[in-house]
């Protein structure tokens, strides 16, 4: 037929937010381990006002945490910028 799309060759949307199950899951531990590591900071919190887990939040602890953080992706992009360019005068 005309102008429909064939979803089984969509791929699959990976959502970016998590529940708490979800993202324990992502890490492959139970939601009761994943607690206790985002009450010991070595997990990040859940984004303010919600009950969900930064996917991309959660990648840069456990890289921080396995030693896989390297110098140049320490910071936000922002920082990065401002380092290399200095902050602008208002």
């Amino acid at each position: 037929m005309a102008g429909s799309v064939n979803m089984a060759a969509a791929p699959p949307i990976t959502p970016r937010l998590l529940t708490r199950a979800q993202a324990a899951g992502y890490c492959a531990m139970t939601p009761s381990r994943f607690s206790q590591l985002v009450k010991a900071g070595t997990l990040p919190a859940a984004v303010p006002g919600t009950t969900r887990w930064d996917r991309m939040a959660i990648d840069a602890a456990l890289d921080k945490f396995a030693g896989l953080a390297s110098p140049e992706k320490a910071g936000s992009a922002l920082d990065r910028w401002l380092s290399k360019n200095g902050s602008r005068a208002a």
